[in-house]
Parts: structure tokens; sequence; C-alpha cells
């Protein structure tokens, strides 16, 4: 029974097919397979039931579920107890793509001209590989917008902050208000970050909170929203520096009232963190 096998069986659990959870996991559904049917052959119990066309668990599944969280999580605090012992001068830090629009690449870069001795290793991830890589103890930090519960009880700072602005064209009736609400966009057609992302989960939790219902939604990337915006296809909701670095003209971005803030994070990933990247997240800390 290795880690491996077990965080495949936690993504498995964590999402509703075999498919979905490879791709969180960024590897092929039968290395997933595989993986899995090891970890059964050993413990001697189908932990899935394949009957179904979602992965639903077996009843011995939903036991061993908590068992390895548990586990995971201990691997972490495992980890993290050996930090003091490592002597190499390196920090791993793992981040969404938005370094960026907010301007911490130069900050890091700073960092880096001041601390030649320190090697700064820096991974471009979207949101389900961050989970999945943290987990798997491959970073010390992690910047990101919060979006994940497992982040919620790490160290962090705050290194940016943003709103969230809806992007509409020049000639909508809404482009020349100073603000508007999200009740305003109740019956227009929205687009989203894909369901994913940080962006989205904030927007659908708004939503809930508001007791709004929007007539039509839908999802994309980035770049292809505002095309569609361009092109007529209704109001994007995204990060005001976002629509700095995607604007194209004949383009509006009217904020919201009350404000949607958004933080951008530096989590340490464990206790004991050496000092060099102690530094870095002081350095870093917004003020």
């Amino acid at each position: 029974m290795t880690i491996e096998q077990l965080a495949c069986f936690q993504a498995i659990t964590e999402h509703d097919t075999f498919l979905k959870a490879a791709d969180a996991l960024h590897i092929s559904q039968s290395s997933l397979s595989k993986q899995l049917k090891k970890l059964e052959e050993e413990l001697g119990v189908s932990l899935i039931d394949r009957s179904r066309r979602s992965a639903a668990l077996t009843e011995a599944g939903v036991i061993f579920a908590g068992d390895v969280q548990l586990i995971l999580m201990q691997h972490q605090i495992a980890l993290s107890h050996l930090t003091r012992f490592k002597t190499d001068r390196s920090i791993r830090i793992g981040t969404l793509p938005l370094l960026g629009q907010y301007h911490l690449s130069e900050k890091i870069a700073a960092f880096t001209t001041a601390h030649p001795e320190i090697k700064v290793e820096l991974n471009d991830v979207e949101e389900a590989a961050l989970v999945e890589d943290f987990r798997a103890g491959r970073y010390d930090l992690i910047i990101s917008r919060p979006f994940s519960p497992e982040f919620e009880a790490l160290d962090s700072v705050i290194i940016a902050r943003d709103e969230l602005v809806a992007v509409m064209r020049e000639s909508h009736p809404l482009s020349a208000a100073e603000h508007i609400s999200l009740r305003d966009l109740r019956t227009e057609s929205l687009l989203l970050m894909k369901p994913y992302t940080a962006i989205y989960k904030l927007c659908q939790k708004i939503f809930l909170e508001n007791d709004l219902s929007p007539e039509e939604i839908n999802t994309s990337r980035l770049e292809t929203i505002f095309s569609r915006i361009v092109s007529g296809g209704g109001i994007g909701i995204v990060p005001y520096r976002n629509y700095m670095l995607f604007r194209q003209p004949h383009l509006a971005a009217v904020p919201f009232s009350p404000a949607i803030p958004l933080e951008i994070r530096m989590y340490a990933c464990r206790n004991g963190l050496g000092r060099p990247a102690q530094e870095l997240m002081r350095m870093l800390a917004a003020h």
C-alpha cells in the first residue's frame, strides 16, 4: 500500500467518475485503474462498486476513505517534522497562473537577487493540480486565491488584493453605471471561469448567499470569455486585474456594490519552514 495508491483512491472519492479523478491527478485513466486494482488486491476487498456508471464507494470503501484521509494528513505531518533537518537551500513554490497580473514575479525575482544562494523553484498549475501536489508534499509554499478547505488551516499571508467586476460591451446599458449589484445581472447571460476555479466557486457562493439564480451561466477560459463578450455574448464576472490583462477595445468593467473583494495568499505548506521560506513570506506580505 503506497502513498500514490492512497492518493488515487482519495481522488476517486472526491470525483464522480474515474475519468475526472484521473484528470485531477494528471494521469491516464488506465494508470488510475491499475493503482486502485493493486490497492484492492493487497487489502483483499473491493473499494469501488464497478456495476454503476459513477465511481460509487462500496461499504468497505466508505469506511476506508476516512482512514485514508487521516493517513495522508499524517504523511504531511511526518514530512514537516523533517524540514528542519534539510540542508538544501531551496524553496519549492506551487502557484496558480496569476503572478504576472499582480507583479509578484518581480518581487520573487528581487528576493532571488538578494539571496543568490537560495534556489526558488516555481511551478504554475491549475487549482486541481495545486491541491494534489500539496497533498503529495511537493511544495514548501503555495500562492493561490482561497478556494480549498485544506488550505484554511495553513499559516498564510495576504500578498495581493483584487476585486470582482462585471465586464461587458461599452454599448450595454449597464456599462455607464458607476456601480452595479448582482441583482442587476439576474436576467443577463453570464460568463464565468471554469467550474474548477476559485473564481467560479466564489461566484456560486455569492449567488447562494444572495438567493440569486441567474437565468443563464456559461463557463469558459478567460481568453474565451473576453472574446465572447466582444462578439456580444453576455457579461463576464472576472477579477479586475484579469480584465486589465486581457482588456480589448469596446469593453467596460463595472465594479459591484457592495464590492466583492479577492485575496491572493501565500500559504506555508508545513510547520517548521526554513528561514528562507519564512523570509520570502514576510517580504511578499501585502501592507
